[in-house]
């Protein structure tokens, strides 16, 4: 046999054995997330059921404060609950909350009611499924829901900014430049009228010339926020981005400084690396299995600061998006 020929065996041989490694990761995704979804917690104390965390040692219960942010990002990976309940969490005057059972829950008797992280999953949810109509029905709440800030006479006579809440006193609900630029952009896509930022800004007297470029709050917020849940939002910022075809070199620029911060988190892996076995492995690596269980349903692992055994404390729900992601 020549080289030639030798050569040709070899890379059969060669390609074979890849593909067949290939073919056994996919099937270990596949049925893995098969025990995911047999084990991830529903909220049923609303009806129907949703997507959430669990209250540690009180399973029948649900730590759902933060579910429209996980839910907006269960939709976007092509989960059909994670839209229902995003759409079931807006009230019928446009104003969203943080779960579809805590309507209506305000500060100080509960947590305050919305937050910007928040708002990331309703912008998700909005481009994931063009819903146009509550997206502008919550543009309008918005808009009307600003708070006072001078009264003449008992009579409001000239209204502040912008607000995701009405229940804050720490102000913590209230818009920020990259908030506003989310939604100018989330409205473009959506073709609707997405200018309340503007409009607001010239009544107040306010310059526009913070509201940058999205790409560039990404690479800086990827440059400095903390591990853990800042940079997790970070993330979830990226995914939004990129859905949306925005300033995609400073974007894949952004992926790349989260990653090369944080390199053992297998969501900002998949966001610089897109879905390639590296992140499957580490999925697999990092998410429960059939040996080693989640004993407690509370963490969206992705967002968390990486610690051994974290399958231990796993949703599920976060090993099932990201299944979702390294699928499409």
């Amino acid at each position: 046999m020549n080289w030639y020929k030798l050569a040709k065996v070899g890379w059969f041989i060669g390609c074979t054995v890849a593909c067949l490694l290939s073919s056994a990761r996919a099937d270990d995704l596949t049925d893995r997330d098969v025990l995911w979804r047999q084990n991830a917690f529903l909220c049923a104390i609303a009806s129907p059921t949703f997507p959430s965390k669990e209250i540690v040692g009180q399973p029948l219960d649900c730590d759902d404060g933060d579910m429209t942010l996980f839910n907006g990002l269960l939709c976007a990976a092509g989960e059909s609950e994670g839209c229902d309940a995003v759409a079931r969490s807006q009230g019928t005057n446009g104003r969203w909350w943080r779960s579809p059972r805590r309507i209506g829950w305000e500060a100080p008797a509960y947590d305050v009611s919305f937050s910007p992280d928040q708002s990331l999953g309703v912008l998700l949810y909005s481009v994931q499924t063009g819903d146009a109509v509550r997206f502008s029905r919550w543009l309008s709440w918005l808009e009307a829901n600003r708070p006072c800030l001078a009264k003449v006479g008992g009579t409001c006579v000239q209204l502040g900014w912008l607000r995701f809440c009405t229940d804050d006193p720490d102000k913590r609900c209230t818009l920020r430049p990259a908030d506003c630029v989310r939604i100018e952009e989330v409205a473009r896509k959506l073709s609707v009228d997405g200018t309340l930022c503007r409009r607001i800004m010239r009544e107040l007297h306010m310059p526009e010339d913070v509201l940058l470029p999205l790409g560039e709050f990404l690479i800086g917020a990827a440059t400095v926020d903390d591990p853990g849940y800042p940079q997790h939002l970070v993330g979830v910022d990226i995914m939004l981005a990129r859905r949306l075809d925005v300033d995609l070199s400073k974007v894949d620029q952004a992926a790349a400084i989260l990653f090369g911060r944080t390199s053992d988190n297998a969501f900002f892996r998949y966001l610089y690396e897109g879905a390639t076995q590296e992140v499957k492995a580490d999925a697999l690596t990092t998410c429960p299995a059939p040996d080693r269980l989640s004993i407690n349903r509370f963490q969206w692992t992705w967002e968390r600061e990486t610690k051994a055994n974290s399958w231990a404390e796993s949703m599920y729900w976060e090993c099932i998006f990201l299944g979702d992601l390294l699928r499409q």
